[in-house]
């Protein structure tokens, strides 16, 4: 009896840590720390991503239009700091976009990053990056 109680609590405990654990892996909250309009109308945007207390921020370029919200468009490029200790306050200096016409876009990092994703073209837009040494792919 004693055993089964133990086992009743344990699978208790256990499936409301499961239940902890799952609500926060879901919240992100994206906020625009620079954008950039091409000549057409596409905007370039600096979006950084909080997904909590237990993860550090991660870093987003994306193509879409002005006025959407700051998570919606394309992602071009995924970074975050790598643990950084020298990562400045403005981290909206560390990453520089540039149009070059509606369908050439420049982006450059000022800082060694570590990169989760890169896309060089999209919807007619090329893109061209200049990442520093020291930055991971």
């Amino acid at each position: 009896m004693l055993l089964m109680r133990c086992s009743l609590l344990g699978a208790s405990a256990a499936m409301m840590l499961a239940a902890g654990l799952s609500g926060c892996g879901g919240t992100c909250s994206s906020e625009m720390l620079a954008s950039q309009n091409a000549p057409g109308g596409r905007q370039a945007r600096l979006v950084r991503n909080n997904c909590g207390a237990t993860s550090g921020f991660s870093y987003e370029v994306r193509l879409s239009v002005p006025g959407d919200a700051p998570q919606s468009g394309t992602v071009v490029l995924r970074f975050d700091s790598n643990h950084a200790l020298d990562w400045p306050q403005d981290e909206a200096g560390v990453v520089r976009l540039s149009w070059q016409g509606d369908q050439r876009l420049d982006v450059t990092l000022a800082r060694p990053v570590r990169v989760f994703k890169l896309r060089d073209r999209v919807n007619g837009v090329t893109i061209h990056f200049a990442l520093p040494r020291g930055s991971e792919l």
